[in-house]
C-alpha cells in the first residue's frame, strides 16, 4: 500500500527487504511501506536503545511492523564494520533464506568546507556512506543473482560535475556520490539476472531526524518522508528501470509513473505551502538561481550548530549567485557571438597572459615550475602547462637550471627542454672551445639545433 492513492503498490509477498538506517526517519517509513506490501522486512540499524535526540530503535520499528500484521527481523549492524555487515546478511539468510530488496538508506551528515573537515570525520562519513553501502551491496548481490530477482536502491544524489555544488560539501559529496556509484555498479553487474540498481534523492528537504536535529530550514518547507517511500515502491515495481539517478518528484511526475503536481500535495508537511526545490532541475552558473541551486548535495539550511552553511548556496530574495572572480592576471575568453550569453550565464574560462620576454641576443636560461603551452605534447610532455606559473629569471650558474628552462629564439617561438637544453649546450660547448673556429662551431651547432627544433614544431 502506498500513501498516495494514485500509485500502484507492488505485491511483495514472499520477498525479503533489508533497509539500513531503518530505526527512524526515512528508513523507518520505507520499512513500514515495504511491510504493508507483503515483504518480510529486515530492520537493520545501529540503535538498540533510544536517546532524547535519536528516538526509535530497531525493536520499536520491528514491533510496529508486527503489530500491523507484517513480519520483521530486527538486526543491529554497524556499517563501519565489515564483519558486522557480514553477520547481518548471514542472519537474514539464516532466517529467511533470501534477500530480494536492499535499501541503502543509512547515512552520516557533514556539511563543512575541506579546511574545516578533520580527517577522522572524513573517514567516518565515507566509511558509513560510500564504504558501508558498497559492502552491503556486495554481500547482497550474490543472493539476488541466485534467485534471479533483486532491487538495490541507494538514497544518494545524482553525481554532479558542477564545481559550485562542492563548496562547503566536498567531503559529504564524496561519500554520497560513492553510494550512487555502488547503485550504478549493481545495475551493471546485475544485468541478465533481473537485478536492478538505482539512486533516489529528494528535491526538497524531507522530514527526518536529521532535518530536525540540524534545523534544515522551516518545517513548512519540508515534504513528508512518505514521498521517498512511495518512490521506493514504484521503483521496485519497474523491472526495466535500472542505472538511474532519480529525483523524487521528477520521477513521480514522469511518464513512467504519471502523477501530476497536484498529486504531490499529499506529501507536503504543510498542505498550504509548496516546498521549495533546492535541487535545481536545470540551471546555469552565473544566472539568478532564485531559490534553487545546482543539483547534488546542496540544499539550503538554517544552521548546523557548529557552523552555518555558507550563504552563497541560496541567494537572498531571488538574488544572483555571484560568479567567482578570475585569478589575477587572467582575462575572460569569449567569442563575439557569445558575448550576450556570457553576460547572462557563466564564466567560460581563462586565457593565460603572454610569457615574459627574453631577448634572443642576451639569452638567459630560466628556472621554471612549468614549461610552455606551445609545441608537440607527444615530444614535450610539459607543453600543456601555462606560462603564468613560470618562476622569475635566475643566474645561469644556479645548480639544476640546465634541466628546466625555456628561451625565445629569433623566430619568436619559445623552446623548452629537451630541445632547448640541446641548443644551449651546443652554444656553451662552442664558447668553451675558444677562438674563431670554436665560436663558429658553437654558432653552427646551436643554429642546427634551432632548425631541427623548428622542423619538429
Amino acid at each position: 500500500m502506498t500513501s498516495n492513492p494514485r500509485l500502484v503498490a507492488p505485491n511483495l509477498t514472499g520477498r525479503v527487504a533489508l533497509v539500513t538506517g531503518s530505526s527512524r526517519g526515512i528508513g523507518r517509513e520505507c520499512a513500514l511501506a515495504l511491510a504493508r506490501c507483503g515483504a518480510k522486512v529486515v530492520v537493520a540499524a545501529k540503535t538498540v536503545d533510544p536517546t532524547p535526540n535519536l528516538p526509535g530503535t530497531i525493536f520499536t520499528v520491528a514491533r510496529e511492523i508486527e503489530e500491523a500484521g507484517g513480519v520483521a527481523l530486527p538486526v543491529q549492524v554497524d556499517l563501519r564494520d565489515a564483519e558486522s555487515c557480514e553477520r547481518c546478511v548471514a542472519d537474514v539468510i539464516a532466517k529467511f533464506g533470501r534477500i530480494d530488496i536492499l535499501i541503502n538508506n543509512a547515512s552520516a551528515m557533514w556539511w563543512h568546507t575541506m579546511e574545516d573537515t578533520p580527517v577522522k570525520k572524513f573517514d567516518l562519513i565515507t566509511s558509513i556512506n560510500s564504504r558501508g553501502s558498497f559492502i552491503m551491496t556486495k554481500l547482497c548481490l550474490p543472493h539476488m543473482k541466485k534467485n534471479n530477482y533483486g532491487r538495490v536502491i541507494n538514497m544518494s544524489p545524482p553525481i554532479s560535475t558542477d564545481f559550485m555544488s562542492y563548496r562547503g560539501l566536498t567531503a559529504y559529496n564524496i561519500s554520497k556520490f560513492g553510494m550512487s556509484m555502488s547503485a550504478l555498479g549493481a545495475a551493471a553487474e546485475g544485468q541478465g539476472c533481473n537485478v536492478t540498481g538505482n539512486c533516489l534523492w529528494p528535491a526538497t528537504v524531507v522530514e527526518s531526524q536529521a532535518a530536525t536535529n540540524f534545523e534544515l530550514g522551516s518545517k513548512d518547507d519540508w515534504r513528508k518522508s512518505t514521498i521517498l517511500a512511495d518512490c521506493v515502491l514504484s521503483i521496485i515495481n519497474e523491472p526495466e528501470l535500472t542505472g538511474e539517478m532519480l529525483i523524487d518528484d521528477e520521477y513521480l511526475t514522469s511518464s513512467r509513473v504519471g502523477l501530476t503536481q497536484d498529486d504531490l500535495i499529499v506529501y507536503r508537511k504543510n498542505p498550504a505551502v509548496e516546498p521549495r526545490r533546492h535541487l535545481a532541475e536545470a540551471v546555469h552558473k552565473g544566472r539568478s538561481f532564485g531559490e534553487q541551486v545546482a543539483r547534488g548535495d546542496v540544499r539550503q539550511v538554517s544552521v548546523d550548530k557548529r557552523s552555518p552553511i555558507e550563504s552563497h548556496i541560496v541567494p537572498p530574495s531571488g538574488g544572483s549567485v555571484p560568479v567567482p572572480e578570475p585569478p589575477k592576471g587572467y582575462k575572460s575568453v569569449t567569442s563575439s557571438s557569445q558575448q550576450q550569453q556570457q553576460k547572462e550565464s557563466e564564466f567560460k574560462g581563462f586565457t593565460p597572459p603572454p610569457p615574459k620576454e627574453v631577448e634572443s641576443s642576451s639569452y638567459k636560461p630560466i628556472k621554471l615550475d612549468y614549461t610552455p603551452m606551445h609545441g608537440d605534447e607527444k615530444d614535450d610532455p610539459y607543453a600543456s602547462e601555462d606560462f603564468s606559473k613560470f618562476a622569475s629569471s635566475v643566474p645561469a650558474e644556479e645548480p639544476g637550471f640546465k634541466d628546466d628552462y625555456w628561451m625565445k629564439i629569433s623566430s619568436g617561438r619559445w623552446i623548452s627542454n629537451p630541445r632547448a637544453r640541446a641548443c644551449y649546450q651546443s652554444i656553451l660547448m662552442g664558447g668553451k672551445m675558444g677562438g674563431a673556429v670554436g665560436g663558429i662551431f658553437g654558432v653552427l651547432a646551436g643554429g642546427y639545433s634551432m632548425v631541427a627544433y623548428r622542423n619538429f614544431w
